[in-house]
Order: structure tokens, then sequence, then C-alpha cells
């Protein structure tokens, strides 16, 4: 009976230590299967991660067989997840262009090297964007490379609002050159012309002269009409504000526009139902439609249809994050669109640039897009092309819509000074030219002038003679005072003494 109790006891100790064994074996097999969950989330994480970044990824072979692609890359790419299938990564590249730059890339990663640079990358449906690229190689267990990654960055936006900026300070530099040298030629324009109007009024009919006179009006006439387009192209063009129904504004102009046309161009507007009530230079507003109608006329000389129309758009986060521009607010929307040749890509992006035309050589000055830019611009609108060869061209405005108003430019004297009578002019015009211009003018129907050179003058003696003073006539672009800042010689004067 001993040996049996003692055999028992072995096989107890020998069973408890095989449970204690597979206790440990349970446990460690636990600890495994967790750490192996763990890890199963940690790289579905990271596979969702990469999923839904914000950065294009690219797995591919050596051969550079894609075999994985992310969301941001079928987005910005324009490919499809069954495209995949039998797809490489050198039909990215576009085809006859920067080829050294993607063999450059190759090559590194092929050298088992990182590569960073940006280039033009290939869209599904032919177009192509920048982007920034990452390239480098992956390795195996054993350190062979056996597949590359490539991180794509769209960098399309950052280049526009580089280009943006670029423009912009173009813009500036010629605009300031544009609106110096239009500012002195338009005062030269306006003597020119007023002396010639007093000769052409005072000449007999008969007088052979008379049509001598006249040719020198009409072509002094144009000439003003290019200096105050580079006025406006310079910002330096007083802007004359006031409250238009924008589907109003363009169907009065539009009688004009039909007489500038050939026969076989036809103009068809399609307004909104809406009011859209808009704050604009009525002649700046006109001056941009007649430009976008004239490019427009010019890209179909077969003759063809330009639509113009309205309509109101509402501009949120979602819209200047998908378009690259825009305020939130409501606007009025102006498409004028054309069945012409239309743009490719880059001739797009030049086409605000001063001076750029793909007109014949004397058909174009290269400022007519740089005007349009610049008067939007100005009233705090946007300006957005859309174009693509044998498709015709699309521009769409957009203006701030405003709450209608009666009036916008103060209230107006409802006194009528008859002509003569000795009342009293106070004239301030910094350019001597005009000033006797205006002086010769206002002396000859029978006024009184008092002539000044700027705005100090102009406040003393109007304090001087401010008894018999009736009218007070202002240069609106430069009443600077001796020391350079700028005299609001308006409110000095007619603040104190509204009767004039």
């Amino acid at each position: 009976m001993e040996f049996f109790r003692q055999y028992n006891e072995i096989l107890f100790h020998k069973l408890e230590k095989k449970v204690s064994d597979l206790e440990q074996v349970n446990r460690r097999l636990g600890q495994e299967i967790e750490e192996h969950r763990l890890a199963e989330e940690k790289l579905l994480r990271l596979g969702r991660s990469i999923e839904e970044s914000p950065v294009a990824f690219v797995l591919m072979d050596v051969n550079g067989n894609v075999e994985y692609v992310n969301q941001e890359f079928l987005r910005i790419s324009g490919y499809a997840r069954q495209d995949k299938a039998g797809l490489n990564i050198k039909s990215l590249q576009l085809t006859g262009n920067q080829p050294d730059d993607f063999q450059k890339a190759w090559d590194s990663v092929g050298s088992d090297n990182i590569w960073r640079g940006e280039m033009r990358i290939r869209k599904q449906n032919g177009d192509w964007f920048w982007a920034y690229l990452t390239m480098l190689p992956l390795k195996n267990q054993e350190g062979r490379v056996n597949s590359y990654m490539m991180i794509m960055e769209d960098t399309s936006e950052k280049r526009r609002l580089e280009t943006q900026l670029i423009q912009l300070q173009k813009l500036e530099g010629i605009g300031q050159l544009a609106g110096g040298v239009a500012h002195d030629f338009n005062n030269i324009l306006t003597a020119i012309i007023g002396y010639a109007h007093l000769v052409y009024l005072n000449m007999q009919q008969d007088d052979i002269n008379r049509g001598h006179i006249k040719h020198i009006l009409d072509y002094s006439e144009k000439a003003a009409t290019i200096t105050k387009s580079l006025l406006a192209f310079s910002r330096r063009q007083t802007a004359n504000l006031s409250c238009f129904n924008i589907n109003d504004l363009i169907s009065d102009f539009q009688k004009l526009l039909l007489r500038l046309m050939p026969e076989n161009i036809e103009i068809q507007t399609q307004f909104t139902s809406q009011k859209l009530s808009v704050l604009v230079d009525q002649v700046q507003l006109e001056q941009v439609i007649m430009n976008l109608a004239t490019n427009a006329r010019d890209a179909m000389p077969d003759g063809g249809l330009i639509i113009i129309a309205t309509n109101m758009i509402d501009i949120d986060q979602e819209f200047i994050k998908v378009n690259g521009y825009g305020k939130t607010g409501s606007y009025a929307q102006i498409t004028v669109a054309d069945m012409g040749k239309g743009m490719d890509q880059q001739t797009r992006e030049k086409i605000f640039e001063p001076f750029f035309t793909t007109k014949e050589p004397g058909k174009g000055t290269g400022l007519g897009m740089t005007i349009v830019y610049s008067i939007i611009s100005k009233h705090n609108g946007f300006i957005n092309v859309e174009s693509e060869p044998g498709r015709g061209s699309r521009v769409r405005i957009l203006l701030p819509i405003v709450e209608a108003v009666e009036a916008v430019n103060g209230n107006k004297t409802d006194e009528v000074i008859e002509q003569g009578g000795a009342r009293t002019i106070l004239v301030a015009e910094d350019d001597s030219g005009i000033r006797d211009l205006i002086t010769t003018i206002l002396t000859e129907r029978g006024y009184q002038v008092i002539g000044v050179a700027n705005g100090v003058e102009a406040v003393n003696l109007f304090r001087e003679s401010m008894e018999k003073v009736s009218l007070v006539i202002l240069d609106g672009i430069n009443q600077s005072d001796e020391a350079g800042c700028e005299s609001d010689i308006y409110e000095r004067i007619f603040g104190k003494y509204a009767r004039v």
C-alpha cells in the first residue's frame, strides 16, 4: 500500500507541474494573442491613417507597378480604384515634359536613396497638376529593396497663390508707372480737347478748318479713352459708386454691345429673376463687360453665340476650400461665355498678365484682361476663367450683393446758379494748363474766377473772399498741401459753409 501511496504522490506532483506548465503556456499564449490583437489594431490604425491622409500615398514594386494608392491620390489624380490594376507609376509622367526630373527620381530610389522634389503630374484625363514628391525604397527582413513608396502633396493651390502674389506685385509696379504717366497725359489731353472745343465753337459753319479741328477732337477723345483705361488699371481713376440692379445695367448696355458686333455674332442674355443689387462704378463695369464681349467676339472669327448670364451665389468656407478664392457672403455672378477656340492651361495662367495677348500684332494691347482684373478687385469682387482648346471660354465675375439704396453720393444742392451775373467761382487745380482753360471758359461766360494751384491756397483765399464766392471747383485727383499731406479741402470748405 505504501508503494501505491508514494506512486500517487509522484503522479500528483507531476500532474501539478503539468498544470502549472499549462497555465504558464496559457498565460504566454494569452499575452501573445493580446500583443497580436494590439499589433493588428495598430496596423489597422496605421492603414486607416494612410488611407485617410491629406497627402497621397502610392506603393509600387521595383518595376513601378502600382500595388496600393490611398483616397487622396484618387482624388487629386482623377483615377478610380479599379484603374490601379495595370497602372505603372511612369504613366504619371507628362509626355514630352520634364523626363529628366522623373528619371532622376527613379534612379535615386533605385540606388537606395530618398528623392524629394516638385514636378508636374499627369492626371487620368490628361490634365496635370503640380505636386511635391517624396520617393523612398522599402526593404524586406533581409535588407533588400523589394518595393518603393511615393508620398505626393498637391501644391497647385500653393503655386496659384504664389503666382497671384507675383501678379499683384507686377500690377502694383506697372500700375504706379502707368497711373503716373496716364494722369499727366490726361491733363495734357484735357487742355487740348478744351481749347480745341473753344476754337470749334467760335468757328463759322463754312470755315474750311472746322473739319480739321473736328478730327483733332475725335482723335483726342480716343486718346482720352486710353488714358481712362490706364487710370482704371492703376486704380487712380476716381470711382463713382452707385447702387444698380445688375440685370438692368447689363440689359441697358447690351444695346450698345450689339452695335459693336458683326452680323455673325449673336448676344444672348440669361438673367436670374432675383434682384441683384451691387455697388459699382457703372462706367468701369461696362468697360469690363465690353472687354469680355470683345474678347469673345475675337475668339469667334467665323461668328457664334455670346451668352451673358446672371445669378446669385453664396460663398461659404467649402466654396473657398474647393475653389481657392473668395470671401464668405452673397454675390452677384456675371458669366460671359463664348463658343470660340478656347485656351490651354498655359495661356489661362498668363491671361491677367500686363501686355500678354494672344491676338495678332497691332490688334491687342495686352491690357484688356489686366484692366478687367483690376476693376473687379477694386470692387471687392473675384474673377475666374474656365477654358479648354476647342470648347470656348467662360469668365465668371463675382460682385458683393448690397442692400439697395436710393443714393450713394450724398445730398445734392437744389440751388441753380445762373450764368454770369458777376458770380465768383474759386478754381483749385494744380495743373496750370487746365486751370487756365477753366478760367478762360468761365470768364467768357461772364463769371469772375479766382484760380489757385493747391488746397492750402484754396482754403486761405476762400476765407478771405467767402462772402462773394458762390462756387468752388476742386481737382478730384490731387489736392495735397505744401507739406505733402492729403488735405480734406471738401470738409474744410463745405463742412462749415454749406451754402457754397
